[in-house]
């Protein structure tokens, strides 16, 4: 099988990724899903529990557990949806802001380094050189 189809290498990278998120978020003590959470509303605001499973990808009940336990810790709050009732929107409450700033500001932080320090020519290069070798093979 070959293992240079740029599906398998978008997956492949897709799912490093999510493992570093995952790492990073258990050694700061939250679950990977409480990290999808905080993360949507840290860059979105008010979001709906359905948005944040649609984003990430994540099964609704597993969301509702970490929603619920954000919630007892006194992070977020959840409202009705003006504009669906059946919905509720998550928001933070004071202290999940800070908690939420505090916890995330180093990711940012690494995120944005990574963004400022990629050689996007050099990236682009080696994109373009792979899609050469597929296109090639065809």
């Amino acid at each position: 099988m070959d293992r240079k189809d740029p599906v398998f290498d978008l997956y492949s990278v897709w799912a490093q990724g999510t493992a570093l998120y995952g790492k990073w978020a258990s050694s700061h003590g939250i679950s990977y899903t409480e990290l999808s959470i905080l993360y949507a509303l840290s860059h979105m605001g008010a979001v709906t529990q359905k948005t944040i499973c649609e984003l990430y990808g994540l099964p609704k009940q597993t969301v509702h557990n970490s929603v619920s336990d954000l919630e007892k810790r006194g992070y977020i709050r959840s409202e009705i949806n003006e504009s669906d009732k059946r919905e509720k929107m998550l928001s933070f409450t004071g202290p999940g802001d800070r908690y939420c700033q505090s916890t995330l500001s180093p990711l940012f932080e690494i995120e944005e380094y990574i963004c400022r320090n990629i050689d996007q020519d050099r990236l682009f290069n080696t994109l373009f050189e792979k899609e050469m070798e597929r296109s090639q093979k065809e």
